[in-house]
């Protein structure tokens, strides 16, 4: 249990089965969301969440987690052990404790939610609950698609008696409410921790994390870099290079499609210049975020729903943005960004130069228009503000009666 003293009105359980540790887009989605959610002083919340695999970071030290093991859902003893797992610790929490609400987020094959909530007559909503579509199962063989089935149904109800389903895009919004028949399915934007992301001197950051050789810096910071935006970054370098000089391309993250960015800027000859971190510990990503003077997050056609947290984080830092998604189309209305197609590499060329040629005097007004953008609206706390005025309005309706919760 998070938090004591005068003045809590409502108790939440929140269960996932996500790993916080991890620095992809979901671990830090939940990360941000529980630290945020652990702060609230009008509320008191219990975590429910596997063991970290990696250093956790410091943020968590401050909150008392109830873990269960971790979830491998290619591995069935490993899934079975933390569904069972998960579903004893939600029993045995809800039992111990009186709870207004339980917030989860859902995953494939969510057997231990369905489990529970089937026997449980408190109130819940859906976190972050994607398209409904697991796309996973597109990737996978014949096996797999005869499960697909069994999870749709197990994640068809366990949306359809929700009091309050979210979702990041209003394409996934659609895509929900052709899946499930719960009347409440709201869209609420990813949000960035500005205490955690904010700008920092350029050259103190590049010398932090060994950038300071280059005068420019152009990066993606984020995982699966070679289809959201690494191989275009490779691809324009010889360009940028030969207009601007010494110009360096960061490209953040790890994994198998690693190796062919590394490939192809070899065979383009700027392999020197090109600089590939591998995972970076979260709490080290806002120095190398800081190092750039333009980021990138672009998004294959099919994935474009998504909410990328790499472009909040760059906009909290103060650094203008290049996208192509339909989701952060925002930056160039405000003045922070460009929207460009998938794989124009012209379009992008033309997008990042225009940001590097600007002068001292243009990067100051736009670090300080992008970081006003991003805690006025982008921040952590606002889009949790979503979502308990959501639930505040569900559980009202729900009793029939005005309900003054927080």
């Amino acid at each position: 249990m998070y938090g004591d003293g005068e003045g809590v009105q409502m108790n939440v359980v929140y269960a996932s089965s996500v790993d916080v540790s991890v620095p992809n887009g979901p671990g830090v989605n939940e990360l941000e969301f529980i630290s945020a959610l652990a702060r609230r002083q009008d509320l008191r919340a219990t975590f429910i969440l596997p063991r970290p695999s990696m250093p956790a970071p410091s943020v968590l030290e401050e909150i008392q987690i109830l873990q269960v093991p971790r979830t491998d859902v290619r591995n069935i003893y490993r899934w079975t052990v933390h569904q069972t797992a998960l579903y004893r610790r939600l029993v045995k929490t809800t039992k111990c404790h009186r709870f207004d609400l339980i917030v989860i987020r859902a995953g494939i094959f969510p057997i231990a939610f369905w489990m529970f909530l089937r026997r449980s007559n408190i109130p819940y909503a859906v976190k972050t609950a994607g398209n409904g579509r697991f796309d996973v199962f597109d990737r996978k063989g014949s096996a797999w698609q005869r499960l697909r089935r069994v999870n749709q149904h197990l994640y068809r109800e366990v949306l359809d008696n929700a009091i309050v389903v979210d979702c990041v895009s209003e394409a996934h919004v659609q895509s929900l409410k052709a899946l499930s028949t719960c009347s409440n399915i709201i869209r609420v934007d990813n949000g960035v921790n500005i205490e955690r992301f904010y700008p920092k001197e350029s050259s103190v950051s590049r010398h932090k994390v060994g950038l300071d050789r280059f005068q420019y810096v152009v990066g993606y910071a984020g995982n699966v870099a070679w289809e959201r935006g690494g191989m275009q970054l490779v691809e324009v370098l010889p360009r940028l290079r030969m207009r601007y000089g010494n110009v360096g391309a960061v490209i953040m993250g790890g994994g198998s499609g690693t190796d062919a960015l590394k490939a192809r800027a070899r065979s383009l000859g700027v392999d020197d210049a090109c600089v590939f971190t591998g995972s970076v510990p979260y709490d080290q990503v806002v120095d190398y975020i800081n190092s750039f003077d333009v980021g990138v997050s672009l998004l294959r056609p099919n994935k474009e729903g998504a909410s990328e947290q790499k472009v909040r984080q760059y906009l909290a830092c103060g650094i203008p943005v290049v996208v192509n998604s339909t989701s952060s189309a925002f930056v160039e209305r405000c003045g922070v960004g460009h929207v460009v197609p998938y794989d124009d590499i012209d379009k992008i060329y033309e997008a990042l130069s225009y940001w590097l040629k600007q002068s001292a005097d243009e990067r100051e007004d736009v670090r300080m228009r992008a970081r006003s953008l991003a805690v006025k609206e982008l921040s952590v706390e606002a889009r949790l503000e979503e979502r308990l005025d959501a639930y505040r309005s569900a559980l009202a309706l729900r009793e029939d009666r005005p309900l003054q919760l927080l």
